[in-house]
């Protein structure tokens, strides 16, 4: 949570004061305060945004001595849930092309879902299922009455009942980030000698991140005051709305669901010298990185940065250096929000190396909301996944035998 917080900073850029190394780490923290709760406010905003559609697209490559993968989509989302992917898949030479359709028909409100795959013939002979060369490029329908079951049976599972949401609405979420914030101006976003979590150990000097002139410090943290901090925190969930949600679909609170109580014996436990290093921008000024290293393995740091240089793109990078055994491991994740755009961009790259040579993998994903309608038409002469699911061999998974006993005496085709 502090971590994602202090991530959020890069939504405020405008204040500017003195650049003396003790404003500076002050500054940094009361302004980070302030760009999350413009953080909060812009989430609000995008809730209430009321879109018609999302679009999305991404691509997927590993590159190992095994083998090479690659993955790439597109697609688009209604509202009310009628939407399409394409997706090209490469895998050891083998391409295939997967189609799916999401159509809300007049009077429902689950959607029938079409999908289609193609190129799978030479794979389906390679494993000896000749037989099943027809499905190649057929169009096989999972009706919405099969899915309304699973979402029932999945309601069921969380422990609410039929009646219970699986997913928390937006209000709910968003009264648990205003409680939350509350706590974290008390005790992370302040210098406040009484609440404060954070201590300012060291000045570490000037330097340069990402081009941009920073001020270093190394951070402590006060043990009593982390204490009290996890108690509000849990404190405060428990009395949001989104706590409403947890009782209902997981019959327990936020702080029992989150197991704070577990987090804070953890902090009992923890080493009181511990520090990590913390980046200011010296001209905004706001708190533009954070690295902590493992304090049972110093190869291991984790780092979570925001990199703002101006206009409405908003980049956050978040890496983690260390080894997997003896083997050296690298990722990052990089998070990018465009508020003019309201696109969502995510990239992954990781990079592991072992005895049996390098794998690298990298992934990219688009979002973007739209208030255009989106249309979509079901195929036709699609077939039923009942046909296809009783020529497998798995008639048991049919709505029909859904919810049937599943002692193996009373069961038919079971024991047969």
């Amino acid at each position: 949570m502090l971590v994602i917080l202090l991530l959020a900073a890069g939504y405020v850029f405008a204040f500017y004061l003195p650049n003396t190394p003790s404003h500076l780490y002050g500054d940094a923290l009361t302004n980070s305060g302030k760009a999350v709760d413009k953080l909060i406010d812009y989430s609000k905003q995008e809730s209430e945004a009321n879109y018609k559609s999302w679009s999305f697209s991404g691509a997927v490559h590993v590159k190992s001595s095994s083998g090479s993968y690659d993955v790439n989509l597109a697609g688009t989302l209604g509202k009310n849930m009628d939407g399409s992917l394409q997706s090209n898949i490469d895998a050891l030479g083998e391409k295939v092309n997967v189609n799916v359709r999401s159509v809300v028909a007049s009077g429902n409100t689950t959607p029938d879902v079409y999908f289609q795959v193609t190129g799978i013939k030479q794979l389906l002979d390679g494993f000896g299922l000749k037989q099943y060369d027809s499905l190649d490029g057929k169009w096989i329908v999972v009706d919405h009455t099969l899915l309304e079951t699973y979402e029932s049976a999945a309601k069921h599972a969380a422990g609410g009942g039929s009646g219970a949401n699986i997913t928390p609405t937006n209000a709910e979420v968003q009264n648990a980030l205003d409680k939350a914030q509350a706590v974290n101006k008390q005790y992370i976003f302040t210098t406040n000698g009484s609440t404060a979590v954070l201590t300012n150990e060291k000045y570490l000097g000037k330097t340069t991140l990402n081009g941009q002139a920073a001020d270093h410090f190394q951070v402590g943290y006060n043990k009593a005051h982390l204490e009290a901090y996890v108690m509000a925190l849990g404190k405060a969930l428990d009395s949001s709305q989104l706590n409403h949600w947890s009782t209902t679909a997981d019959k327990k609170s936020l702080s029992q669901l989150l197991n704070i109580s577990s987090l804070q014996q953890s902090v009992k436990r923890a080493n009181t010298k511990y520090t990590f290093d913390m980046w200011v921008d010296t001209k905004t000024p706001l708190v533009s990185k954070v690295s902590f290293t493992d304090p049972y393995k110093s190869s291991s740091v984790f780092s979570i940065a925001q990199n703002y240089t101006g206009g409405s793109t908003y980049p956050f990078v978040m890496t983690y250096n260390g080894k997997d055994g003896t083997n050296p491991d690298k990722g990052t994740l990089n998070l990018t929000l465009n508020t003019r755009t309201h696109q969502t961009a995510f990239a992954l790259a990781d990079n592991e190396q072992s005895s049996s040579g390098n794998t690298t993998s990298t992934a990219n994903f688009t979002l973007t909301p739209s208030n255009k309608s989106v249309t979509v038409t079901a195929p036709k002469g699609a077939e039923s996944i009942d046909k296809l699911l009783i020529s497998l061999d798995l008639g048991g998974l049919q709505p029909s035998e859904l919810g049937k006993s599943s002692n193996p005496s009373s069961s038919q085709g079971i024991t047969e």
